[in-house]
């Protein structure tokens, strides 16, 4: 009899410190598009989770990263989501691009799971469990109308996706713009249209013709715009609002300037250039950031509660990261700076926009 307690006693022991290995190590799923048009982001952006890991080696076992593809699409997204909350039972989701941030931001309210998206959407952050960080569309849309100002521009024709987050960004600006004095205009397009020349030529034919034109699309329509702008014969200055970083060949855009995200410290571009091969666009400091910002919020949480975690998260101020400090809005908005970049070289070169001015 005494036999058989103690070996039971020993199987829970033995069932215990199992459990509590299980427990110890919180899951964190990533969302990226790691295949399809826009592979070529999820592929650097997996090298942020990487170099995150490789920063961090005190929480080897403590945390593992579990990266799905959902090709930029919703329902790809969705399916990862799901996967993720259900079968892999993580704690957390961190998502790219406001698409994504929208398709799993009433999961994530519904199942109390940690969810940070990286988009200047706003919205995304809805109730107590999902956050943003990014430079927000308002402040994105402030720099552009002052850029927008800088280059004289008296008339503007906004090309855009119809998405919730694109007809956002492109209601701000007709509304700015509109504000400083500009004729704004907004054209809006179904994503997956591949043939924009007809409509794109009445540009051309127009009695008072664009300054400029702002494109709201990402790949592989705005490539296609871009070049059929050219085909039809619309002349205008093309500028948008983050967009441009999604392009891979960079030579289509040689020469222009548009705001987008603020970037990393130099001594963390070193480091990404050296041990890459290139250096970072957009996006990797962003993830990287999440990922800090997510582990952080369980390390102040003893039992790695997601309601704990929430309520640390609310609180930041000043806190420290590679893009400068962040603050935590009383909407679950992780705010950062903009800033201005110019195509010179097919290499994304910051500008102020006193010397955009100049150009």
């Amino acid at each position: 009899m005494k036999t058989k307690i103690i070996a039971q006693t020993f199987a829970l022991l033995i069932l215990g410190v199992m459990t509590l290995t299980a427990k110890d190590t919180v899951k964190i799923g990533v969302i990226l598009p790691l295949s399809g048009n826009n592979a070529h982001l999820g592929e650097r952006l997996q090298k942020s989770v990487k170099l995150f890991e490789e920063d961090h080696p005190q929480y080897k076992g403590k945390y593992e990263f579990l990266l799905e593809d959902d090709q930029l699409t919703n329902g790809k997204t969705a399916l990862a989501a799901q996967r993720l909350i259900n079968i892999d039972r993580v704690k957390a989701i961190a998502t790219f691009a406001s698409g994504a941030g929208h398709v799993v931001a009433p999961l994530a309210k519904q199942k109390k799971i940690l969810h940070f998206n990286s988009s200047p959407d706003p919205k995304v952050a809805d109730g107590d469990f999902n956050f943003t960080h990014s430079t927000v569309a308002e402040t994105q849309t402030d720099w552009l109308i002052k850029g927008l100002e800088a280059k004289k521009a008296k008339k503007v024709t906004v090309i855009s996706m119809r998405t919730q987050a694109s007809m956002i960004v492109s209601d701000l600006i007709e509304q700015k713009g509109t504000e400083r004095g500009m004729t704004v205009e907004t054209k809006y397009f179904n994503v997956g249209e591949r043939d924009f020349r007809t409509p794109l030529t009445k540009l051309r034919f127009e009695k008072d013709k664009s300054d400029y034109i702002v494109i709201i699309f990402f790949s592989p329509e705005l490539e296609i715009i871009i070049r059929q702008l050219r085909e039809v014969g619309v002349d205008a200055p093309i500028t948008t609002v983050n967009c441009f970083d999604f392009i891979q060949d960079r030579s289509i855009i040689e020469g222009r300037w548009y705001v987008s995200f603020a970037t990393a410290n130099e001594d963390w571009n070193t480091r990404f250039t050296k041990i890459y091969g290139a250096p970072p666009t957009f996006a990797e400091p962003y993830l990287y950031n999440i990922l800090t910002l997510i582990t952080d919020a369980y390390e102040h949480s003893p039992a790695a509660s997601n309601e704990e975690a929430s309520t640390w998260l609310k609180t930041i101020k000043d806190y420290p990261s590679i893009i400068g400090p962040l603050n935590m809005t009383d909407k679950g908005v992780v705010l950062s700076a903009p800033a201005c970049y110019l195509i010179k070289d097919k290499k994304r070169t910051p500008i102020s926009l006193e010397e955009l001015e100049m150009k």
